[in-house]
């Protein structure tokens, strides 16, 4: 692990175990997109408060992993937006404290969330039939 800078540069001289307070970014181009997004990221307390780590997919767009196991998909374009759409559900229901396996913010006209206990097609519930 290394600690980078708000440009993606690695800084050699900081040992990564002095910092478990950074998000870890992890992914092909991760250290050189992180620049863009960290910002976004840092200007939402409840959101920075619940981040494990930034994972870049396919060095086009993010996936947040929260420290509940959640995971937050983010468009490749615009994240910003998708942040957005983000707060706002965040302020009317509270979405980050639901608890959620995911949501889906790829798509600017609708939001996909999955509960986190969510069955499968085909499967029964704990204790069905």
């Amino acid at each position: 692990m290394r600690v980078i800078d708000g440009e993606g540069r690695v800084i050699s001289e900081a040992d990564a175990a002095r910092f478990p307070q950074l998000p870890l970014v992890v992914g092909q181009g991760a250290d050189q997109a992180a620049g863009a997004i960290l910002p976004a990221v840092a200007a939402r307390p409840r959101l920075r408060d619940r981040l494990e780590a930034l994972v870049r997919v396919d060095d086009r767009r993010w996936d947040l992993r929260l420290k509940d196991g959640s995971l937050i998909q983010l468009p490749a374009i615009d994240e910003e937006s998708a942040l957005i759409q983000l707060d706002q559900l965040d302020q009317r229901q509270r979405i980050l404290d639901l608890g959620f396996a995911r949501i889906d913010l790829r798509d600017p006209e609708m939001v996909a969330v999955r509960p986190r206990d969510a069955a499968l097609p085909g499967q029964t519930g704990a204790g069905g039939a």
